[in-house]
């Protein structure tokens, strides 16, 4: 099994300040200096821990798909943008692993909405994960190209994407 690369705490902070400079919105994403260190510290981690049972974690896609829930989850930034980090959070983490989402940008916006709602709902932990990363099995594939998959993804519909983002 290869090894899985996670995000830094730098490259959300290169994701929020792509966010802040790039987005039209009403409700722009919350500064770096405002996000919750150490929530954002933990959510980065928690995939990659190995507790003394099996872990859900092991593969790229649980590790993704717990990255993503934590993102949402634990409100890393305080009032504006978790839903949109996370999303450019999980696009990122695929693609430096050498994968790529095939879903329209609609989709990737309803599975955020979802998660965020099954969180509210309180739904259990296991189910929101398990639905996530269904999601990631289903419409993820290997990148012959990894190093061009998030400029290639952008590329076709950016500023559509954008602007869905910034709903």
């Amino acid at each position: 099994m290869r090894r899985v690369i996670g995000l830094t705490p730098l490259a959300i902070h290169t994701i929020i300040d792509f966010l802040r400079q790039n987005l039209r919105t009403d409700e722009p994403v919350d500064a770096f200096s405002v996000c919750n260190l150490s929530k954002l510290h933990a959510s980065l981690a928690a995939p990659f821990q190995r507790p003394k049972k099996a872990s859900f974690s092991d593969t790229l896609f649980e590790k993704t798909a717990l990255t993503f829930f934590l993102l949402i989850e634990n409100h890393i930034l305080p009032t504006n943008g978790n839903k949109r980090l996370a999303t450019m959070g999980l696009l990122l983490m695929l693609s430096i692993n050498g994968y790529e989402l095939n879903v329209s940008q609609n989709e990737l916006y309803q599975l955020a909405i979802k998660v965020t709602e099954m969180c509210r709902a309180r739904e259990k932990q296991v189910k929101t994960l398990e639905t996530i990363h269904t999601f990631l099995k289903e419409h993820s594939h290997e990148n012959d190209k990894p190093e061009t998959q998030l400029h290639v993804a952008f590329e076709k519909d950016f500023d559509e994407y954008l602007e869905l983002l910034s709903q």
